[in-house]
């Protein structure tokens, strides 16, 4: 997908991520704090995975 969009896969890895973080903030945010936690987690099980 990134040499299709010409960017770096990094940097769409990255984005992905924060995306992440994003979504479990906002779920936070509306009080799902559970929720939030568990989006935290998986965001940061990917940017290990991804070495991020």
């Amino acid at each position: 997908m990134a040499d299709a969009l010409g960017e770096d896969a990094g940097r769409l890895q990255a984005w992905g991520i924060a995306r992440r973080v994003e979504t479990a903030l906002y779920v936070a945010n509306d009080g799902t704090i559970p929720g939030a936690l568990g989006g935290m987690g998986e965001a940061r099980v990917l940017a290990d995975l991804l070495g991020i």
